[in-house]
């Protein structure tokens, strides 16, 4: 297992990830993560105090949070996630031309690049380069950076290390090429159904949320809406009791995003 550590991605790298694989995010979706969670907090902050003043401001750091926050995540979740399937594709379609012992791993490497995308379509093509024209030393070097680009693929990262001691000492180490390729399958399998359990868990924190809010309500209802405002809401008890009430709240939401926007599962954080 690797380590990683936390990036604040800058917008023009956001950019940048969102179109690296021909799917550039639509404005409706930049729309969505400033809109939607405008709308909710200034709707839960307008419905605990009554203040319209309040809730414009609650909004503004909601839409901020989903701007500079959940939007970030969530385009960086999807490039990662496309890479890895990109480079899960290049080890099996490798690892099928290399079953040829009449193919050799120039020749290869040149097919899956012609067919490769993103940032590894480029990678491939300048290893290619330098397979074809350099002495072992660079050849070795190259094979080093491409492994040090992905090295938080650990299977990825030793796949390239065998082929890179198949080029350098000629060995055909064809079996472990095929063991290491059906691990890193397995891999892209528990990740995916790990993205699938997530949506289920995001479904149930919905939930909890209506039935906090429904309970909010019930509370009103036992009321008058004037009763509510001017006996809880307007006094000073009522005004502790919600701003704690909605600091959980968003505390409670913000360590649910960092779980749901989490899709590692061979990496350890520090």
């Amino acid at each position: 297992m690797k380590f990683r550590k936390k990036k604040l991605y800058s917008l023009e790298e956001i950019r940048a990830m969102s179109i690296a694989f021909g799917q550039p995010l639509q404005k409706r979706e930049y729309a969505k993560f400033i809109l939607i969670p405008f709308m909710c907090f200034a709707g839960l902050t307008y419905l605990l105090f009554h203040y319209w003043w309040m809730a414009i401001l609650a909004g503004l750091i909601g839409g901020s949070y989903g701007w500079f926050y959940q939007l970030r995540r969530k385009v960086k979740n999807d490039y990662e996630m496309a890479a890895y399937l990109e480079r899960n594709r290049f080890l099996n379609n490798m690892t099928q031309l290399l079953t040829n012992d009449d193919m050799p791993l120039i020749e290869a490497i040149s097919a899956c690049a012609q067919y490769a995308e993103g940032e590894l379509k480029q990678k491939l093509i300048d290893l290619q380069i330098t397979l074809v024209d350099s002495d072992e030393k660079e050849i070795v070097k190259a094979f080093k950076s491409l492994r040090n680009a992905y090295k938080n693929d650990v299977q990825f990262d030793q796949y390239i290390e065998q082929l890179g001691i198949m080029f350098v000492e000629g060995r055909t180490s064809i079996l472990t090429l095929k063991d290491t390729k059906d691990y890193h399958n397995k891999v892209l399998l528990k990740q995916q159904r790990f993205i699938e359990d997530k949506q289920q868990h995001k479904k149930d924190f919905r939930t909890m949320i209506l039935y906090s809010i429904g309970f909010i309500v019930g509370i009103m209802l036992s009321f008058t809406l004037k009763k509510y405002v001017d006996i809880y809401a307007h006094a000073l008890v009522g005004m502790i009791a919600n701003t704690v009430y909605l600091s959980i709240i968003f505390y409670v939401y913000h360590q649910f995003n960092q779980r749901y926007f989490d899709d590692a599962v061979t990496e350890v954080r520090i």
